[in-house]
């Protein structure tokens, strides 16, 4: 099974997997592969603290 996760930004060297979905991040590729909403199904977190939600 291949993960292909097609938002490709030009600061990708200081982005975040939360930033960028946080912000709907998209980038080069965008209109063809989609943004960052169309790749997350969903998150699992530990808190702070190590609680689990």
């Amino acid at each position: 099974m291949a993960i292909f996760f097609a938002p490709e930004l030009s600061t990708s060297n200081r982005a975040t997997l939360g930033g960028m979905i946080n912000t709907d991040a998209s980038g080069q590729g965008s209109l063809v592969y989609g943004k960052t909403s169309d790749h997350v199904l969903g998150i699992r977190a530990v808190l702070l603290g190590g609680r689990y939600p």
